[in-house]
């Protein structure tokens, strides 16, 4: 029996034409939840509905989701939930109820940049029989490792965003759109996707329902990260779906800070 509670902006009903449904999961970290929606408001054209899920929060995040659906112009729903095993069964309403032609998984702490829904979206057109598709993001490595202007982790490209800037994301969206004018927004072959940002399409979502066996709750396992991601690229591999990344999409995630010395991309 589901026991979390719904909240639905007054936009959410109204809304036609949803090209994509931007789920993201928030477990505390107000100021990361803070920083991700206004980004996602101010990034996201109108084609989009935005359905928050949290899972427990303490710390004035549930408030704070609870005002922005009761106030909102755009389609934005919260589902709040008491503790971390009602988060399968929540996320699985959440994804039955969506109307989106795409499905993103975003995490709280991954700020998106201008144009990137539209970027993911071109990849996962230009792309025959894809599956997920993710964009570029920083990663973490080691202060004195190497850092090549990019490289190619677990079978992804990965870019860095300068460390320094990173506490109030200063020249963000400019680092991401000379980068996106650079490499555009075709779709290509990649090994995996991460749990900071993927988009799927709504045959995916399907072929790979129901989401909630793909949490770690489900299993039982309290984790900082929301979905096992082992099991569901293994999955995506075994239905024989392709993971793509999209070379022009930059976004960047709090949630796998560089340790590095910022060095300039060229």
């Amino acid at each position: 029996m589901i026991r979390h509670q719904r909240y639905e902006s007054p936009g959410f009903k109204s809304q036609a034409d949803v090209l994509a449904s931007i789920v993201v999961p928030c477990r505390g970290q107000l100021e990361y939840t803070e920083r991700c929606l206004a980004r996602l408001l101010r990034h996201t054209g109108s084609q989009a509905e935005f359905l928050f899920i949290d899972l427990g929060s303490l710390d004035g995040t549930r408030e704070f989701l609870r005002g922005a659906a009761a106030t909102s112009a755009v389609a934005l729903a919260v589902n709040l939930c008491a503790e971390d095993t009602e988060f399968p069964e929540a996320l699985n309403e959440a994804l039955a109820a969506s109307r989106g032609e795409y499905i993103v998984w975003l995490s709280n702490e991954t700020m998106v940049t201008p144009s990137w829904l539209e970027g993911l979206t071109a990849a996962a057109r230009a792309t025959p029989g894809i599956g997920l598709v993710s964009p570029l993001s920083n990663v973490p490595t080691t202060e004195d490792a190497e850092i090549p202007p990019f490289d190619v982790l677990r079978g992804r490209i990965a870019v860095r965003y300068p460390e320094e800037a990173a506490e109030d994301l200063a020249g963000l969206d400019e680092f991401a759109e000379l980068w996106r004018e650079k490499h555009g927004s075709r779709g290509c072959e990649a090994g995996e996707v991460t749990e900071a940002c993927f988009l799927a399409s709504r045959q995916s979502v399907n072929a790979l329902a129901p989401w909630g066996q793909w949490t770690h709750a489900a299993r039982g396992e309290n984790r900082l990260n929301h979905l096992d991601m082992n099991a569901l690229n293994a999955a995506v591999r075994r239905l024989d779906l392709k993971s793509g990344c999209c070379p022009g999409v930059y976004v960047y995630s709090f949630g796998s800070r560089p340790a590095f010395r910022a060095q300039p991309i060229t």
